[in-house]
């Protein structure tokens, strides 16, 4: 009976450490889902590039008025701009969606960076291939403040190029449309962003509508 007793308790103890393994945590598991799960997450949300701090061997030249830009127009600012130039992107608005692309002309793989003043990186891209495929870079970004930025032009990996590419950039800001948001109104307009005169009476010539039954 003693014998037996003893064989069941080393039975029991074996099978607690075997249940004690089988639910024990692998650190090292864990640790892989934590670099996985964060790779995923600072993937997101980064369609620009960050910048690279290449360095601009032939410093500023040129330069373009922002402000003049036509809303949803595609205008070159640049004719000929060379990798290694810093070009100067004068009278931004805050708030405004601007988005920049280097077009034809010369083999290299250009590299836009939009940097404030004082060094800051605001956007960047490679190859956002947004005027032809020929290794063009597209660097969209919302000014943070009003005033004047810096594009600088690069070769992917840095260095000059021996051939010019030129710029184009476009205000690509939604601009709020005016119209009546009350739906009971004949006049309601569903695409307004910002609130105009509203107008329920029969006069406006929309009968059968809510406000207005037939």
């Amino acid at each position: 009976m003693v014998v037996f007793l003893h064989i069941t308790n080393n039975l029991l103890i074996k099978t607690s450490i075997m249940k004690t393994k089988q639910n024990k945590t692998n650190p090292g598991r864990i640790l892989g889902y934590l670099m996985a799960f964060a790779m995923v997450f600072f993937s997101f949300g980064t369609s620009n590039a960050q910048c690279s701090g290449y360095t601009s061997p032939y410093g500023y030249y040129g330069s373009y008025d922002m402000g003049t830009l036509t809303n949803g127009v595609e205008t070159q600012i640049s004719s000929c701009s060379y990798a290694g130039e810093i070009f100067s992107l004068t009278n931004l608005t805050a708030g405004d969606e601007i988005l920049i692309t280097t077009c034809g002309n010369g083999f290299w793989d250009s590299f836009l960076e939009v940097r404030d003043l004082s060094g800051n990186c605001i956007a960047a891209n490679d190859d956002g291939y947004g005027c032809d495929y020929n290794y063009a870079a597209q660097v969209t970004f919302t000014v943070p403040a009003s005033g004047d930025y810096d594009l600088v032009i690069n070769d992917y990996g840095g260095g000059a190029s021996a051939a010019c590419r030129m710029i184009m950039a476009t205000n690509i800001t939604v601009l709020p449309t005016a119209g009546c948001m009350d739906p009971t109104a004949c006049n309601y307009d569903a695409a307004a962003t910002t609130a105009g005169s509203c107008n329920d009476d029969l006069g406006c010539g929309c009968n059968g509508t809510v406000a207005n039954p037939a």
